[in-house]
């Protein structure tokens, strides 16, 4: 059986479940065998009752009732007849109808026998001595009723009639005996072959029960032992699929078969290995990109603090010559070169502040300073410090307030950042005559929702991802045309993050864009409901 068992491991998952149904033919053949040699011992006990016990009975009575009836006309034909007639006396009408009845009884009587010697066969020494002693009886009173026949025709004597009687009576008792005795033993033979036909059925159905809870059994046993042979397998690969989906990278203890499901438990064991030198890979790259991440971020806290102070003396040193503090500076054209090293200044101090605000972002080194705020009054502020460069590009700014006296609990500085950040990409990129709109509401949860909209260039979804990133930019025209770094939008983004909420933007290139800023409900504050005086 072990030898088997070693057999059936290997082999493959197709012919595991072949071999396991090829081992269920086994008791079905078996089963359909046994029905088989049941049903033809049935059939032939059958076909035993039906061709020979129940016809010779079926005879024997016929025979019974044709004898019958031919003793008791004989016997009524000899007592009419046993009547002294004078010379020249006509016969007696009643005996000529029992004359021609007698006729018709032999002829029965006749055929009767003749069926009954036809019909079945003796199986048994008794029933043969039967069939032959009632042969021999049926043609002994036949003789003897044709004798009292030509004693009635003769006109013998009464006594004489009578004496022949008595011995056809006693001929007639001696059939009576052999066909009761015959019919006893066609009776019994008939009772014993039903018995063994009841007998047969009840084996064949009983070995069909047998052979049937027999299949239900191998049946079971074999799906169990196929199912557990697949399955457990299977299993085992299913829960190390879990683990490994759960992060858990250790080697699986897996049994690698010689079937489909080892060869993929090996290919899977391959894959976690695979995984975890690619994890040990990518964590070590982590690592470098996360020295990267802090260089760059000392880097730029470090750059930016170092062109702070050069760009402050700058600034101040420019702008004093711009106003003239000490003295004309005589030429027209000098006027002009200050106001570019000013405004260069400016921008670039500009620049250096954003750089300085997104590695601390980056570095998680921002804080919020929270207080509450009045949001409307924010970005009342934001479109008077954008009006004037609103006004220069030919673009209109409209506020839409539908806050309803709800205030806001952030960061005021970060806040009024963020908005203009936004709106000065919004009149960057809107042409002469268009239109940027600060919409600011509720959104369905409760919480702040500010939304700038402009009817600028728009972009695609491409350049939204590009945008989002630091030093991104849509494209190289636009950067010459309207100038900036790129770090505007994705600082924003940190600061919005930093407040718990998120940023969204929808565009359309050539219709215009769409940025939402929706903030968290916890972070609303309502107004609180006024009191009602009580008036006595």
């Amino acid at each position: 059986m072990s030898f088997l068992f070693g057999i059936f491991r290997r082999l493959s998952i197709r012919s595991k479940i072949l071999a396991g149904y090829a081992l269920l033919m086994v008791p079905v053949l078996v089963l359909l065998g046994l029905t088989w040699f049941g049903a033809n011992r049935i059939m032939a006990t059958a076909d035993m009752l039906r061709n020979d016990s129940v016809p010779t009975l079926a005879s024997l009575e016929a025979l019974r009732s044709a004898g019958t009836h031919f003793i008791e006309t004989t016997n009524t034909y000899a007592l009419i007849n046993a009547v002294a007639r004078q010379p020249g006396e006509p016969e007696n009408p009643f005996g000529a109808d029992k004359k021609t009845e007698l006729s018709a009884a032999v002829d029965e009587f006749t055929t009767a026998l003749r069926r009954y010697e036809e019909t079945g066969v003796a199986l048994n020494d008794d029933a043969r001595r039967y069939r032959s002693n009632i042969a021999f009886s049926c043609h002994d009173i036949v003789k003897y009723g044709e004798k009292i026949e030509q004693l009635v025709a003769a006109r013998t004597g009464p006594m004489v009639i009578l004496q022949a009687r008595e011995r056809f009576e006693t001929k007639a008792q001696n059939f009576r005996a052999l066909i009761r005795g015959a019919v006893g033993v066609e009776q019994a033979e008939f009772d014993e072959r039903q018995a063994q036909l009841n007998g047969d059925i009840r084996l064949s159905m009983l070995v069909a029960a047998g052979v049937g809870l027999l299949v239900i059994l191998a049946t079971v046993y074999c799906g169990f032992h196929v199912a557990d042979r697949v399955a457990r397998p299977v299993r085992k690969l299913r829960d190390a699929a879990a683990r490994v989906g759960e992060g858990q990278f250790g080697a699986p203890d897996l049994l690698e078969t010689p079937d489909e499901v080892g060869e993929l438990a090996g290919s899977f064991r391959r894959m976690v290995a695979k995984l975890q030198e690619l994890m040990r890979s990518h964590r070590e790259r982590a690592v470098v990109a996360e020295e990267a991440s802090r260089a760059k971020s000392a880097f730029l806290a470090t750059i930016s603090h170092e062109l702070r102070t050069p760009l402050n003396a700058i600034i101040g040193f420019s702008e004093i010559l711009k106003n003239q503090m000490f003295g004309p500076l005589g030429s027209a054209r000098y006027r002009g070169y200050v106001d570019d090293i000013y405004g260069s200044a400016v921008h670039l101090l500009s620049l250096v502040n954003d750089l300085l605000d997104l590695a601390k972002a980056e570095a998680g080194k921002q804080e919020l300073h929270e207080d509450v705020l009045d949001v409307g009054e924010i970005v009342g502020i934001c479109r008077r410090l954008m009006a004037e460069r609103a006004h220069d590009a030919g673009v209109r700014l409209d506020i839409v307030d539908r806050l309803a006296g709800c205030l806001f609990c952030g960061d005021e500085r970060k806040m009024r950042q963020i908005i203009l950040n936004l709106l000065s990409n919004a009149v960057k990129f809107t042409p002469p005559g268009g239109l940027v709109t600060i919409d600011s509401g509720l959104s369905e949860d409760g919480g702040l929702q500010i939304a700038i909209r402009d009817t600028g260039i728009g972009m695609g979804t491409a350049d939204i991802t590009k945008a989002l990133e630091p030093f991104g930019q849509v494209s190289d025209v636009l950067t010459r045309e309207t100038g900036g770094t790129g770090l505007g939008l994705p600082l924003t983004v940190k600061l919005v993050e930093l407040h718990g909420g998120r940023l969204a933007i929808e565009s359309v290139p050539g219709r215009g864009t769409t940025v939402t800023l929706i903030f968290p409900s916890d972070r609303t504050v309502r107004p609180a409901a006024p009191q009602q005086v009580a008036h006595g």
